[in-house]
């Protein structure tokens, strides 16, 4: 069995800046929440940043050897991901042995692109398709993984459900931190260890990982803590092995969150020479390079810009014609089962603030949504308007006030009916320092 932790009564005291009674302590299932609604703040990120890894050495030194070295420039936006790694790998001598660059383009968690080349190589194949695809073996986490060492929301959601009852919790007064610790699968072992910190967001800033017997099998540490747009933000990121050696060691040198053009939808242009193969309209065509002899074109915007591909044949129309007939064919028969996709599904209640947006998004084969009736238990917290702009902007606006005497922890639940179809929205306000 695993040990529990029960903090029952814990006087007021001074954590680092804050000071929290009893009354504030969370309970693991309320730090799974917390967590996870200030993961939800963040809806657009762009990170550059560079990465070491080192081969693992089973005796404890000083002087790890590089095994490779990448650059990663990172940029996600809602339900959106695009990333370019630059790879220079090195034998055990510390020779430079391969010098590669991979790029992939996700949707919704669907690597719809993704393409691996040798740097000095014109051969760059690619593929457009749907389907899963794990991210690359040199890059262990993308950087929102990092901040928030979850691979996805659905995961970490996944976690909560399966670790609710058996998780264990305790807060240090003196340091004012928390020690979450929880089994990641059904069994009650391994387990992962969190140390976080409320003072800076919640973020889990030591990462632990337990083994079936209890031993170490690895450790994560954060540190460089600096404010990007009111964001704790870590800006290295160590992981270590069980006897202690530095395996990776990642530095965040340029970090955007939130910023004015997250609205903009996310769309990347595919390099000259790539080949396509679209699964969904059955073609397949590589991007033509540029005909420099004609006049220069407008610049489109950035968040604009489009390669197209060449000219269809009769050929490949005709068969494009016949999958669109198959496709309206199928929305009749599954417009109905569609899941609209809303988020953030937990939303940070901050005090002072009341205007909050809710995202909507439905397949493109399904009817647009349609918002129904919703029901809402504030726990404290008062909704004071709801209003919809699903059929322009794709979102829902809330007005949420959190009273000023609500200096504890909050939780309210809002559920909306999206297309036929419940939707629960978590709303959390975390405990206020005082």
């Amino acid at each position: 069995m695993l040990r529990l932790f029960l903090t029952l009564t814990i006087s007021s005291g001074i954590l680092g800046l804050n000071i929290q009674t009893s009354a504030n302590i969370l309970t693991a299932d309320e730090l799974f929440k917390t967590v996870s609604a200030a993961r939800g703040r963040i809806f657009s990120l762009k990170v550059c940043l560079e990465q070491k890894g080192y081969y693992p050495r089973e005796e404890k030194t000083e002087n790890p050897v590089l095994m490779y070295q990448q650059q990663m420039e990172y940029c996600k936006k809602t339900t959106q991901e695009y990333c370019q790694i630059t790879i220079q790998t090195y034998d055990s001598s510390g020779i430079p042995s391969r010098n590669f660059r991979e790029t992939f383009l996700w949707k919704k968690g669907r690597t719809i692109f993704f393409r691996q080349a040798p740097v000095e190589s014109s051969d760059i194949d690619g593929r457009i398709a749907p389907g899963k695809m794990d991210f690359s073996g040199w890059m262990l986490a993308t950087p929102d993984v990092l901040l928030w060492d979850a691979p996805s929301m659905e995961l970490w959601e996944q976690w909560r459900q399966v670790s609710r009852n058996r998780a264990s919790v305790t807060y240090n007064q003196r340091k004012g931190i928390y020690l979450l610790e929880f089994p990641y699968t059904e069994k009650e072992k391994p387990l992962f260890r969190y140390t976080i910190d409320p003072s800076k967001g919640y973020i889990p800033f030591i990462r632990e990982w337990i083994g079936q017997q209890g031993e170490l099998l690895g450790r994560n540490e954060c540190s460089d803590f600096r404010i990007i747009n009111g964001f704790w933000v870590p800006f290295r990121h160590k992981t270590y092995l069980p006897n202690g050696n530095l395996i990776t060691e990642t530095v965040f040198q340029e970090v955007s969150i939130n910023s004015e053009s997250a609205d903009e939808p996310l769309n990347v242009e595919f390099p000259e020479g790539t080949l396509v193969d679209d699964e969904i309209l059955g073609i397949r065509y590589r991007v033509q390079k540029k005909d420099s002899s004609q006049a220069p074109e407008k610049k489109r915007p950035e968040s604009q810009s489009i390669s197209l591909p060449p000219a269809a044949t009769d050929e490949q129309l005709a068969g494009a014609a016949q999958k669109a007939q198959q496709l309206l064919a199928q929305q009749t028969q599954t417009a109905e089962k569609q899941s609209p996709v809303i988020y953030p599904e937990y939303v940070w209640i901050e005090p002072g603030r009341k205007e909050y947006i809710l995202t909507v998004e439905m397949d493109k084969t399904a009817s647009g949504p349609v918002l129904g009736s919703h029901q809402f238990e504030g726990g404290g917290l008062v909704l004071h308007n709801l209003k919809e702009q699903l059929s322009d902007k794709g979102q829902i606006r809330l007005t949420i006030e959190r009273p000023a005497d609500m200096t504890g922890y909050g939780e309210g639940t809002l559920v909306l009916d999206l297309a036929g179809q419940k939707k629960t929205i978590y709303l959390i306000a975390p405990p206020l320092s005082q």
